[in-house]
C-alpha cells in the first residue's frame, strides 16, 4: 500500500497519509466482509476469528501511523485540549474494556469494535508525549516495563500461561482462592523476569546489529 501510495508522485507527506488511510479503510471492509460470511456465534469463535486474526486488525497500526503523521505535520492542533482528549480517550477504553459487556457479538463487535480503542488510544498521546523524563524507582520501573513491553506482548500468553502455567497451577495442593493468587503473582512474575532476558540477551543484540551494517553505497 505504501509503494502504490509512492508511485502515486505525491509528496512524502501525502503519500504516508494516503496509504495508512487505505490500509484503514481496506482493513475494515475487510471484517465487513469476514462478517458476512461467517458471523460468530459465541465469544470464542470471535475471539479467534476475529480479534486474533492479524489480517483484520492491520488497521490499528495505521491509526497509530496517523497520530504521529497528526504530530509531526500539525503540532499544534495535536497539543490543543490534550486534558479533554485524554479524558475522552481514557473514558472510551474503560467502557469498552470489555466486549461482553456489549451484550452481543453482532455486527459492532465483529466490525468496528476494533476502531474505538484505537482511536481512544490516540486520544490519550498528546497528553502522554508532553511528560517529561522524571527520576526515581517509579521511572525506572516503568520505563523497565516500556522496554521489555514487546517481549511480554511475544511470551505472556503461549509461553507462559498456556505451557507454564496452565500445566503448573491446576496441580498444586492448595485451596483455589490460594492458588490464583499464587498463578497471578507466577504470571507477572514470570513475565517480566523471562521478558527481560529476552530483551537483553536477544532484542539488544538484534537491534544493535543495525549500527553495524552499513547500507550499500549508491553510484
Amino acid at each position: 500500500m505504501f509503494l502504490f501510495a509512492g508511485g502515486l508522485r505525491l509528496k512524502p507527506r501525502h503519500a504516508v497519509l494516503l496509504a495508512a488511510v487505505l490500509v484503514v479503510i481496506l482493513t475494515t471492509a475487510y471484517r465487513y466482509y469476514s462478517y458476512l460470511e461467517a458471523p460468530p456465534q459465541t465469544l470464542e469463535q470471535w475471539d479467534s476469528n476475529f480479534r486474533k486474526v492479524v489480517a483484520l486488525r492491520l488497521d490499528n497500526l495505521m491509526y497509530g501511523v496517523i497520530a504521529a503523521w497528526w504530530a509531526h505535520y500539525h503540532a499544534e492542533s495535536w497539543l490543543h485540549l490534550k486534558g479533554v482528549k485524554f479524558v475522552v480517550g481514557f473514558v472510551a477504553l474503560y467502557l469498552l474494556s470489555d466486549v461482553t459487556a456489549l451484550g452481543d457479538i453482532g455486527l459492532f463487535a465483529s466490525v468496528y469494535y476494533f476502531i474505538i480503542p484505537a482511536l481512544a488510544t490516540v486520544l490519550l498521546m498528546p497528553l502522554l508525549s508532553q511528560w517529561q523524563y522524571a527520576s526515581g524507582w517509579w521511572a525506572r520501573a516503568v520505563t523497565h516495563i516500556s522496554l521489555i513491553s514487546y517481549s511480554m506482548y511475544l511470551l505472556h500468553a503461549t509461553i507462559i500461561n498456556q505451557n507454564i502455567l496452565v500445566q503448573l497451577v491446576p496441580t498444586l495442593p492448595v485451596p483455589q482462592a490460594v492458588r490464583n493468587m499464587i498463578g497471578l503473582l507466577l504470571f507477572w512474575g514470570l513475565t517480566i523476569l523471562l521478558s527481560t532476558l529476552m530483551y537483553k540477551y536477544f532484542e539488544v543484540p538484534v537491534m544493535s546489529l543495525r549500527n553495524k551494517v552499513k547500507p550499500p553505497s549508491r553510484k
